[in-house]
């Protein structure tokens, strides 16, 4: 039984130290750098009063589910970038090399 106990301890600080600490930082600086996002797109939103009920509401969201939302959030920026500088055919005939 003390051995089973003592194994349990080793396991336990073990799993500690190599999953849970590492996913608990990242989840911080997710918080963290969402917090900055949001407050800066806050700040541009100045005229839309549900910008800070948006805050609000993701702040009462788990830490899971508000890395799923900047990761959702990501992506459709993402989207747009490339929406916005996509290059059609035409375009791309009339680039010169270095444009390309």
């Amino acid at each position: 039984v003390l051995i089973m106990i003592a194994f349990s301890f080793s396991l336990s600080t073990t799993l500690n130290g190599l999953v849970v600490q590492p996913l608990e930082r990242m989840l911080h600086t997710v918080r963290v750098m969402t917090k900055s996002l949001m407050s800066q797109a806050a700040q541009l939103d100045e005229k839309d009063p549900d910008a800070e009920d948006e805050e609000e509401q993701f702040n009462a969201l788990s830490e899971l589910e508000q890395l799923e939302e900047v990761v959702r959030k990501l992506a459709r920026l993402s989207q747009m970038l490339v929406q916005k500088t996509a290059v059609n055919d035409d375009e791309l005939v009339g680039m010169n090399d270095e444009g390309k």
